[in-house]
């Protein structure tokens, strides 16, 4: 029996058993809504029954799944972002940087506001940022038609698990034909403090609005304490309306991170998700699409940028559901030491879904010898009315790019800085202003190893 079931098996319900790590949302676990108790049970009994994923199964062939299995247990009320929490000195040059811009964002670190604000103009539009527990009181209906119905307890044994026991949680909600001018920042900070930690978000925009929504998930880069992140977000977009969804992923290099991702396009929806990826020591990250009405377009932007022993495993799915439906994914991946990638995309369109376009990429650069990449991009077509096309590649750098750039004057460490720059920049361009020169210098600062 594995770890995780052994935990799930005692008498009390191990770690999400006791009245206020199961159900206390509130100040007071009596004032849980009923459906929120009832979607919590559900998902700790399929939690405590569903077996650990299969290592046969290609989405896990790469990464073993007792890494994410948690070694302690939460044991603090939900409705710890209600009050404000220490700011930590690492992440105080951050949250200057969100307060002197005046931008519209909350931040969390350790489940506890840090740091908030929200033009006038914002408060009085409707738009809901906030915490979940808050967001359960405040837009009630809101969040009972939403959470937990794109990532559900029968999804997988871990999401049960995040379903069941979070602890950090943020809605972000657009109201019907409102368009948000400044992007929506939320930082979900942690220091390991906590051996383990449950996040869930929840972004819903309803009929005809827009939002660029912008999600930093942050940890101390200085951290000597291992720590384990289950984190989901699930994602709503009305018809008619636009999401871009921007997600930094910086975590500290001692974090196994198990990030869940699904986001639903309603009909002539739009949804961009840009996905940054630099942190954390091993992390699987199961990313999604789900296209339900004609005229839904999504398009997936990653880059992944891994070195020493990192460990990186990103899943890509884009599901058309409906015809006349349209999916783009382009991700990019660099590594070097003896770091190592591996990617999965599947595009499948079912046999109802006629007249579709999805298309597939994902190019791999290795800077070392010791550096790994695997690729497996996947089509599943259900009907011939359809245009797809997938490709993947894996290399090195290109030695006549080198040359080229040092027979210009350019010294050969200044060359492969160049080219790899040159590599990762177009996604790049694709990110909003605010957060442009803040990936850059992300990148920078690993490509300046050489």
């Amino acid at each position: 029996m594995s770890r995780l079931a052994r935990r799930m098996d005692s008498e009390t319900g191990g770690f999400v058993e006791s009245g206020k790590g199961r159900h206390a949302v509130m100040e007071n676990p009596q004032e849980t809504p009923q459906w929120l108790a009832e979607l919590r049970d559900t998902a700790l009994q399929q939690c405590r029954t569903a077996a650990l994923p299969d290592r046969v199964a290609h989405l896990w062939r790469y990464s073993d799944p007792n890494w994410f299995v948690p070694e302690t247990a939460p044991d603090k009320p939900i409705n710890r972002g209600k009050k404000q929490g220490a700011l930590p000195d690492w992440l105080k040059p951050r949250i200057g940087e969100l307060e002197r811009s005046q931008a519209p964002h909350l931040a969390l670190c350790n489940g506890q506001i840090v740091s908030t604000y929200q033009p006038p103009g914002l408060l009085t539009s409707g738009v809901t940022l906030s915490t979940l527990a808050a967001g359960i009181v405040t837009d009630e209906a809101l969040v009972r038609a939403h959470l937990g119905r794109y990532v559900g307890p029968s999804f997988g044994k871990f999401e049960a698990l995040n379903l069941a026991t979070w602890d950090t949680g943020v809605l972000v909600a657009v109201p019907k034909n409102f368009v948000s001018v400044q992007p929506l920042q939320l930082i979900i900070a942690t220091d390991a403090s906590r051996a383990f930690s449950s996040i869930r978000l929840l972004i819903v925009l309803a009929q005809q609005s827009a939002a660029t929504v912008a999600i930093e998930l942050l940890g101390d880069p200085k951290a000597s304490t291992a720590q384990q992140l289950n984190i989901v977000l699930e994602v709503a977009v009305g018809a008619g309306a636009a999401l871009k969804q921007i997600m930094v992923q910086n975590l500290s290099n001692r974090t196994h991170a198990l990030l869940t991702n699904r986001g639903s396009v309603d009909r002539d929806g739009h949804l961009t998700a840009i996905l940054t990826s630099f942190g954390g020591e091993k992390v699987k990250a199961d990313l999604g699409t789900v296209l339900t009405g004609k005229g839904a377009e999504t398009k997936f932007v990653g880059v992944a940028f891994a070195q020493d022993r990192q460990h990186l495993d990103h899943h890509t799915v884009h599901q058309h559901l409906a015809g006349n439906t349209t999916s783009d994914l382009d991700f990019k991946v660099v590594l070097k030491g003896k770091a190592r990638s591996a990617y999965t995309g599947l595009i499948r369109i079912e046999k109802d879904a006629p007249f579709c376009e999805a298309y597939q990429e994902n190019r791999n650069l290795l800077l070392s010898k010791n550096a790994r990449a695997d690729s497996i991009p996947e089509l599943e077509i259900m009907t011939d009315e359809v245009r797809c096309t997938h490709g993947a590649t894996v290399g090195s750098i290109d030695l006549n790019q080198v040359f080229y750039l040092m027979s210009r004057g350019i010294p050969n460490d200044e060359a492969i800085r160049l080219i790899v720059a040159g590599f990762l920049e177009h996604t790049i361009q694709i990110v909003p202003d605010e957060l442009r020169e803040q990936i850059r210098e992300l990148a920078a600062q690993r490509i300046s190893d050489f």
